[in-house]
């Protein structure tokens, strides 16, 4: 059963709308473990993957109300997978993640790229502040 992840998202979002399945990418074990369970425990149910290709063998457009993903990562990076989940689902809404502290030049959401990014390490409350956000304007 989900809940909304924040009371300020589920009212600005009319209470219809709750992250019920997130997909969680990220090719460092620990990182992956710590998001997942954080959102698995508080907001919804999280699907792992620990690269963009395993990502790609459980992406299934309207499967997952979110994708958070890592922007660096061996073979296929971040934005790359991105663009593809955007291609195959316009609408998918994606959370990029990156270690790199400034946010490089990005595509906006309706040309592939993510419709958020956070830098780590993050908090609980941020990333909450930032999923609150992608409901918001969604």
């Amino acid at each position: 059963m989900s809940t909304p992840i924040h009371p300020q998202a589920a009212s600005s979002a009319g209470g219809k709308f709750a992250l019920r399945r997130i997909l969680v990418v990220d090719d460092e074990p620990l990182i992956l473990l710590i998001v997942a369970g954080f959102l698995q425990d508080s907001i919804a149910e999280c699907v792992e993957a620990e690269s963009a290709e395993e990502a790609l063998r459980h992406f299934q457009p309207g499967a997952f109300d979110l994708v958070i993903t890592d922007k660096t990562m061996p073979g296929m990076d971040g934005l790359q997978l991105t663009r593809e989940i955007k291609k195959r689902h316009p609408s998918q809404r994606v959370l990029l993640i990156s270690g790199m502290q400034s946010q490089t030049v990005l595509p906006p959401p309706a040309e592939g790229g993510p419709d958020a990014f956070l830098a780590k390490p993050f908090t609980r409350s941020e990333i909450l502040e930032c999923l609150a956000q992608i409901v918001r304007t969604s």
